[in-house]
Formats: structure tokens, sequence, C-alpha cells
């Protein structure tokens, strides 16, 4: 899904990735890692970032993701909210156009319902 996630004051047009599982039973099989490389192609060739939350770095890592070392926010009507619980589990995927981060910013979403990241 297409979200504006900040980085600083920097909007970003980024591919945001949620809700990925792979069923117990096929499980280290490959069929994960084909479906994030697709997804890793497409963010790649249309967009400024990616960006996804998880638990499972080492996963993600080896296809390129990074953990996102700076705080994170959620930007709201009365301004910016801190999610420290997302802190560590924020992951990115730079592409082309992805400009220079700095890895001490802060990172941004918009609200929305449910979980904001």
């Amino acid at each position: 899904m297409e979200r504006t996630i900040h980085v600083g004051d920097r909007p970003l047009r980024t591919g945001y990735v949620e809700a990925v599982a792979t069923a117990p039973d096929v499980q280290g099989s490959g069929l994960g890692t084909a479906v994030m490389h697709e997804v890793g192609r497409i963010i790649h060739d249309g967009y400024d970032l990616g960006t996804l939350g998880t638990g499972a770095h080492r996963f993600y890592a080896r296809l390129g993701w990074e953990t996102w070392p700076g705080q994170a926010f959620v930007r709201m009507p009365g301004g910016p909210v801190r999610t420290p619980d997302e802190e560590g589990f924020i992951m990115i995927l730079r592409t082309p156009a992805t400009p220079t981060l700095d890895p001490s910013a802060a990172i941004s979403c918009e609200w929305r319902p449910g979980d904001v990241w």
C-alpha cells in the first residue's frame, strides 16, 4: 500500500508492507522469500522508500531491509506523537529514488485507524 512516511521533515512516497505471513506447513520452502523479492522489486521500481514493521529482522535483512535506528512518531492533527513501542521494529528498504537519509532522524507515519504502523 502507498503511504507518505516522513524521515525528519522530508515526506517520502513509500511502499508500505504489512500483513505478510506464510502458512506454517510451507514455512522454509522459499515462498515468503519469493513474495518479498517481488514486493521489493515493485518498491524499488516505483517508490522513494519501502517500510514495514516486524520482529523478523533476520528474514528481511537478508533481502536488503534495514532496521531504522531513530525514534518513531505518528503524525496526529495536534502534532507528532512518539510511538516508542515501534522503535527497533521499523525497517526500511532503500530504492534508487531514496535521498540521503539521516539515521538519527525521526521516522513518522500519518495517523490511521487501527495499527498506525
